[in-house]
């Protein structure tokens, strides 16, 4: 019988079992190496009564050639395939519900069992609202020295993850399809820099589609990497409830982030709440139940997160990490700070001066020479009615996740 690198045998057991299988957890206390249960005759694994009947036949059809070949392929994609065997393998997974029996990684993951991480989701569907709130929060996250982790889909995720790095801080993104796949797409020059300088997962191998059921399977990784759950936006049905639910499973604290009591993208909050979920106006409610894991310094925090070199888990080579973010998640340069607070204030939709007001603190007399400027340098355009928007060139990506 030829010998495989350890980490095949272990995709093949989750070919065995299906991605996702909560038999994963009972099997490793049994065989802590996926090649023993490889090895095993056919009368063995029966007289183990570890199995299902289901799962015996599945043993002895499963390919393990099959398997190389998605080994194979994901380090053609640059992948790191780790596996409960690993030090590597995050301990937070270890013991949740249907721990992962193989994680497909692109970038640096292994801080994240001592950082401060926080699981920020939210709708698809956000308001602009809900935009902003998620990355004001993820924004003051990382000021303080948490990291942030969501699922990279459009709407409330992205701006969790672009709030974080905009900060200077890190933000990780477990995906809900194969590594070799980017969903949504416009999501594709952040995800490339995140696996560049932070960290993309997976437990879906290499071709895997972004599948529907795939989505409320991914969420409990969410939950279980993060120390605590926040939920900014989300309907009655809405996914992100799914991670909350896996995060009061796992025993993790979640929070609610306030919202509009006439928009149903919010009832969902408002439910946990009402269950005990603790509201959030600001990122403080959040950090002073975690006060003690924080860096003394939020500052040194950052500097590490932007400028060290960490090494992979492979013990590949150091990368440089980034002198700026990428282009889709920067604002305009030589905005003065009223110009700032205008260009955070606006998305797609028109608003009018009086909302821009609201959302700014600021007063017409300010606003109106401001946006006047940024007009004329193609930040803003101006509407019927008296409204503002981003130009296409700042809005394109939120109408993109508006559509899907």
């Amino acid at each position: 019988m030829g010998q495989y690198d350890r980490r095949i045998y272990w995709i093949w057991l989750a070919q065995v079992l299906g991605t996702g299988s909560h038999r994963v957890n009972a099997l490793c206390e049994r065989f802590p190496h996926a090649q023993e249960i490889y090895e095993m005759n056919g009368q063995a694994r029966r007289e183990s009564r570890a199995f299902t009947e289901k799962e015996l036949l599945r043993l002895e059809t499963s390919s393990i050639a099959k398997a190389e070949a998605v080994f194979l392929r994901a380090q053609e994609l640059g992948c790191h395939v780790l596996t409960p065997e690993d030090a590597a393998y995050p301990k937070r997974l270890r013991n949740i519900y249907a721990m992962p029996a193989v994680l497909y990684v692109k970038g640096d993951l292994s801080r994240i069992d001592e950082e401060l991480v926080v699981s920020v989701v939210g709708t698809r569907s956000c308001t602009e609202y809900g935009r902003r709130a998620a990355q004001m929060l993820s924004k003051q996250l990382a000021e303080k020295g948490a990291a942030v982790i969501s699922g990279l889909a459009a709407g409330i995720d992205t701006a969790a993850i672009e709030g974080a790095l905009s900060a200077g801080g890190r933000a990780y993104a477990v995906i809900g399809c194969g590594m070799d796949i980017v969903y949504p797409a416009q999501n594709k020059k952040l995800m490339e820099w995140m696996c560049e300088h932070t960290a993309v997962l997976t437990e879906y191998p290499p071709a895997t589609p972004p599948y529907p059921g795939n989505f409320p399977q991914r969420n409990r990784l969410i939950s279980g990497l993060g120390l605590g759950t926040v939920v900014v936006e989300a309907g009655a049905g809405s996914g992100a409830l799914i991670t909350a639910g896996h995060a009061l499973e796992q025993g993790k604290d979640v929070f609610g982030v306030t919202a509009r009591m006439d928009d149903r993208r919010s009832y969902g909050v408002f439910e946990l709440i009402r269950a005990g979920a603790k509201p959030v106006f600001e990122a403080e409610d959040i950090l002073e139940e975690y006060r003690h894991l924080l860096p003394e310094n939020g500052e040194s925090f950052k500097k590490t997160a932007a400028e060290d070199t960490p090494e992979s888990q492979e013990g590949t080579e150091k990368k440089e990490a980034p002198e700026k973010l990428p282009e889709s998640i920067r604002v305009p340069e030589g905005l003065d700070e009223t110009e700032e607070k205008i260009f955070s204030a606006l998305g797609a939709e028109p608003v009018n001066v009086q909302m821009i007001a609201a959302r700014t603190g600021l007063g017409a007399g300010e606003l109106l020479p401001a946006l006047t400027e940024m007009e004329i340098e193609g930040i803003v355009s101006s509407e019927p009615m008296g409204c503002f928007r981003l130009t296409a060139e700042y809005r394109q990506k939120e109408e993109t996740a508006n559509n899907l």
